[in-house]
């Protein structure tokens, strides 16, 4: 779940909006765990993938 500013899609939520209560992220299943960064976050999947959203403006999905 994801609270605050959403400029680059940072909640995972496919919305635009800021948020200030906590909304769901997204399409993610089978997630073991999750981090976040500035403007950024990230999922570990059980199967070792990783699913990453928000800003990548210098290449933070790797």
């Amino acid at each position: 779940m994801g609270v605050g500013s959403n400029d680059y899609g940072q909640l995972g939520n496919f919305s635009p909006n800021l948020s200030t209560i906590p909304v769901l992220v997204s399409q993610l299943a089978g997630v073991e765990n999750m981090t976040t960064a500035y403007e950024s976050g990230y999922a570990v999947k059980t199967d070792g993938g990783v699913w990453a959203w928000g800003h990548n403006d210098r290449g933070q999905y790797g």
